[in-house]
């Protein structure tokens, strides 16, 4: 089932825009999407016992170096409180330890542990089943092609929305 959409905007004054066409579409399909995929989030958090927040810190370990909480509050785009909190949670698991820096040794860098690249696996492995069932009777190419389609749209949002360069 596709996901129908008014095409239609809120101007500055909360009337809709019929006018905004499919860049309408594209904002809606994009805020149900990133409502969507929050809800997956939290089924995966659910499902392997874990609680909410941190896992966005996790995935960001693992494709990073070594990290200060900074940079990752920068890559996560939240405040340096939050991802002090999400960073805190993972080191007090086991999940991740504070190194020094191999660019300055002043500052302290976050890697993962062993345990920590264990359960970034695991949540890979049980959001993929999610998205290989969502996406069961689709063709190989769409799949592939809705791969592409997103990064680049991310990549866009990237550049315009400032935040840090993803790590």
């Amino acid at each position: 089932m596709v996901h129908a959409s008014s095409a239609a905007v809120a101007t500055a004054d909360g009337s809709l825009d019929p006018s905004a066409g499919d860049q309408g579409a594209l904002l809606d399909s994009l805020m149900w999407f990133t409502r969507v995929s929050r809800s997956l989030g939290a089924q995966v958090r659910h499902e392997l016992g874990l609680p909410s927040g941190g896992l966005s810190a996790l995935q960001l370990l693992q494709r990073s170096g070594a990290p200060s909480v900074s940079d990752v509050a920068v890559a996560l785009g939240v405040d340096q409180s939050v991802a002090s909190r999400q960073v805190a949670w993972l080191v007090e698991c086991g999940y991740a330890e504070r190194v020094v820096s191999p660019d300055d040794r002043r500052v302290r860098a976050l890697r993962l542990t062993d345990e920590g690249r264990e359960l970034e696996r695991r949540v890979r492995v049980v959001s993929g089943e999610r998205v290989r069932a969502a996406t069961a009777d689709w063709a190989d190419d769409d799949v592939r092609m809705a791969g592409l389609i997103l990064a680049r749209l991310a990549e866009a949002l990237h550049r315009t929305v400032g935040t840090g360069p993803p790590l």
